[in-house]
């Protein structure tokens, strides 16, 4: 047996305790990003909208990081609100 041998690393309740640890926003911060990103998405589609690339990024950013939990930015600089770290 090596010493990187994990018994449990595959169970089920590991992966989602590793999934809950990995998010770092709180379920109020998670339903703003995508109330947000979807009122940007609103917004990108009107036709007379310029900078449409732009706005179409911000959105998919803000419903993807209230989708997973997970903001990049915060964990760059050591921030969990989640946990209240």
């Amino acid at each position: 047996m090596s010493l990187t041998y994990q018994p449990f690393a595959q169970a089920a309740e590991i992966k989602e305790l590793r999934e809950e640890l990995e998010m770092n926003l709180p379920g109020g911060e998670r339903i703003g990003s995508m109330l947000l990103g979807a009122l940007v998405l609103a917004a990108t589609v009107s036709p007379k909208r310029t900078g449409k690339w732009y706005f179409l990024t911000i959105s998919v950013t803000l419903m993807w990081r209230g989708w997973t939990g997970r903001c990049p930015w915060y964990r760059r600089i050591g921030l969990d609100r989640r946990h209240g770290i």
